[in-house]
Parts: C-alpha cells; sequence; structure tokens
C-alpha cells in the first residue's frame, strides 16, 4: 500500500490519542494495514507534512559545484539566499549545511560594497580621462587639486545586502550595490592640493546653494 496522505496521517493519529480508539478500531475504520496504523501511532508527535521544496541529498563535489554555478550565474542569483538557490534544482538542505559547502568551493555572503552609480556612458568618460594622462609625471600630478565629498545621513534606513562571492571578487560590479543622492543628507566637500599640505573644506548648503550642477560647483567651490 502506497503512503497515506497527510491528512490520513493525522486522522489516524487523533484517533488513537485524543479519541482514544483501538488499534483494530482505526484499522477497521480507515482501511488500512494495521502495521501501518502502528508505525503511524508509535510516535507521539503530529505527523510531518513532507516538504514540497525537494529532496535531501549529500553534497558531494558535484553537487557543490552545481549550485556554486547557479549562485553565480548573474547579479540577481548573487543576491538570493542560499536556501533559495538550492531550492532552484530541488535540493533540501539547511543553510548550515549550505555555509560550509560553498566555503569549500571558496565562496561565501559577504555584504556588498556601496559605490556612486556609474553607466556605460560615465565608465567610458572616466576611462577615456585616465588613459589620456596616463603618462604625466608625478611632478604634474602635484599641480592637480584633489577633491572628493561624502554625505551624512539625516535619516532613512540603509540597508544591508549580502551577496554570494569568493574572496578576490570583492569589487565585481556584480556585486556592488549603487548609491544615489537622497534629499535627507548633508553633503561635505573636500580638496588637497599635490604636496602643498594645503586642505579645503566645506559643507554645501542645498538650500542656498541649490542642488549640485556644473556651473554651481564653480561658483562655491
Amino acid at each position: 500500500m502506497g503512503d497515506l496522505s497527510y491528512k490520513q496521517r493525522c486522522t489516524i493519529h487523533a484517533l488513537r490519542f485524543s479519541a482514544r480508539w483501538t488499534l483494530q478500531q482505526i484499522v477497521d475504520n480507515q482501511g488500512v494495514p494495521v502495521s501501518t496504523v502502528g508505525r503511524i501511532c508509535s510516535g507521539r508527535t503530529i505527523p510531518q507534512k513532507k516538504s514540497l521544496f525537494g529532496r535531501k541529498v549529500k553534497l558531494d563535489t558535484l553537487r557543490r559545484q552545481q549550485l556554486v554555478a547557479l549562485a553565480t550565474t548573474d547579479a540577481e542569483h548573487r543576491c538570493m539566499s542560499l536556501v533559495n538557490i538550492a531550492q532552484e534544482p530541488g535540493f533540501l538542505v539547511g543553510e548550515r549545511a549550505l555555509q560550509k559547502a560553498f566555503a569549500k568551493e571558496g565562496y561565501y555572503r559577504r555584504s556588498a560594497h556601496r559605490k556612486p552609480y556609474l553607466d556605460e556612458v560615465k565608465r567610458d568618460k572616466r576611462l577615456t580621462f585616465a588613459l589620456s594622462y596616463s603618462h604625466w609625471d608625478i611632478q604634474e600630478w602635484r599641480r592637480v587639486m584633489w577633491t572628493d565629498e561624502c554625505y551624512v545621513w539625516l535619516g532613512g534606513f540603509q540597508g544591508k545586502v549580502n551577496v554570494t562571492r569568493a574572496v578576490q571578487e570583492e569589487w565585481h560590479e556584480d556585486f556592488l550595490v549603487p548609491k544615489f543622492q537622497k534629499e535627507d543628507s548633508v553633503m561635505i566637500w573636500g580638496s588637497i592640493l599635490g604636496d602643498s599640505g594645503k586642505k579645503v573644506l566645506v559643507i554645501w548648503e542645498r538650500d542656498d546653494w541649490g542642488t549640485i550642477s556644473a556651473q554651481t560647483y564653480i561658483d562655491h567651490i
């Protein structure tokens, strides 16, 4: 006789321990062998529903490599939890076992770095600029004023995103989270000129100066 349904197993369990029926009464009522009834009633806990997510598997080398290949398919899969990754091929594996399996292959769950968002056009322009001045010597670079800015967040939630990656993939494009300007922030702008030691620190006054553009940057910085 095939496996009983989850509902029927629960019914047998309830008849035995709640209604206090004998095994023979349950056999006559449910039409199942006494050995089956005895097996279901041998444990006093409620029968557990079978998992719908797949089969339990031993994570050997082949399956570990299969999971790593799936988890590193694209940026979307990199952000998926290891349990969700394992469910795609139908593997029923716990989080801890998956962490150990991925670690054997050199992959871990790490927080994604945040970086300013750059589309393809901006990337090409920055690369072109860098290549144009790659021949400069140190004296020429000392005549350049180096600038940078940062934002101080005044509110809002700055959540953390975990990704699956190897140690050497820290700065891969798929594992970076783009940053976008928010209204609830204050920008601090700073600069340093060559080896003169002169420094400038400016707090951008958005209410007075407006948003940053080429013209407002020239006017106030």
